[in-house]
């Protein structure tokens, strides 16, 4: 019971995140959008470039898959560990927040797993669309906790999760899909819980410890997992390329990462989890124009509707701050 009360306190300070201003608030957008493009865009590259990378389950060991996602957290491991000496030295290594940034790394490799899985399991990109699910979940999450949310961004987040639903289900072929898509509502719910407590946690850790305690835990969990399913299933050890890969995914991986904690010192967690929707839709045109995914009718439907949410999201920080603005001059 006392977990669930500093969850509400945490999540009723979501507007009271460091630096939060209304001059400011466009960088968290700004930071949050390019994140958001360009991993949409990395996806899509790494998928084209090395199409092994994301090779159907049907083809690929779960072992390579988790040796691989533990080589991509190593890469992150170095990158955020080099980052924090340089900041502040052995000293800057140290947590504020042992506990909470201990389940705030456990709930972030569940969503990169999650996210890895849902592609892996199905040649479907639109399936990874789910995980954009996020702004639905952290919604409710707010409501539970009784944190005030605007009402036109609650339908703004509604209809970019109807929008994302459509595009999924007018795509699922097949039962290899049904299991991508519940990997992929997995990685919705977890990277919305990670996102509540990155909330608070940025006041206490800055985003380059958080990532570093995010990479050990993924490092090493990865690596046990891909040695469980070696014992089981035998070992099977990923190629040079896949290996180059993986530690490309994890650099590029570790400065989006770092964008989108940055964007937590100046906008509100419901608007960033909106801000996800940016995901999908550069997905999908990133892959039609890729020609790795057809642009199909339903999936252009579905894209349009998230797109509208996330529009109307953003209109509704809009007319907020312009109404605060009005009432400061009068």
């Amino acid at each position: 019971m006392s977990d669930l009360r500093k969850l509400a306190n945490i999540a009723k300070q979501h507007h009271h995140v460091p630096e939060i201003k209304e001059k400011t608030r466009h960088i968290g957008i700004i930071y949050t959008t390019i994140a958001w493009s360009l991993y949409a865009v990395f996806t899509i590259l790494v998928e084209k470039l090395n199409p092994n990378f994301y090779a159907h389950v049907s083809t690929k060991s779960l072992s390579k898959s988790f040796l691989e996602f533990s080589i991509v957290h190593f890469s992150m491991l170095l990158v955020f560990f080099i980052w924090c000496l340089i900041v502040g030295g052995k000293k800057h290594l140290a947590p504020k927040e042992p506990k909470l940034i201990t389940w705030r790394s456990i709930s972030a490799v569940l969503s990169f797993w999650f996210y890895s899985l849902s592609r892996i399991w199905t040649n479907t990109i639109d399936n990874s669309l789910l995980y954009s699910t996020d702004a639905i979940w952290i919604l409710l999450i707010l409501i539970y906790l009784k944190v005030k949310i605007d009402k036109l961004a609650i339908w703004g987040i509604a209809m970019g999760f109807i929008g994302i639903a459509f595009a999924y289900f007018s795509d699922s072929k097949s039962l290899y899909d049904l299991f991508g898509g519940l990997f992929g509502l997995g990685s919705g719910v977890t990277l919305a819980i990670i996102t509540v407590i990155t909330t608070y946690l940025v006041k206490q850790d800055p985003p380059e410890r958080i990532g570093l305690y995010q990479a050990i835990y993924g490092c090493i969990s990865s690596l046990i997992i891909s040695i469980i399913f070696g014992l089981i299933h035998g070992f099977d050890f990923p190629e040079l390329s896949q290996v180059w890969t993986s530690l490309f995914v994890g650099i590029i991986f570790s400065v989006l990462l770092y964008w989108i904690w940055k964007s937590f010192y100046y906008t509100e967690p419901y608007f960033l989890g909106a801000l996800s929707y940016i995901l999908p839709v550069f997905l999908i045109s990133t892959g039609w124009i890729m020609n790795i995914e057809p642009m199909n009718t339903p999936t252009l439907i579905g894209t349009a509707i998230i797109t509208i949410g996330g529009i109307m999201v953003v209109l509704d920080s809009y007319f907020k701050h312009r109404k605060m603005a009005r009432k400061k001059n009068d």
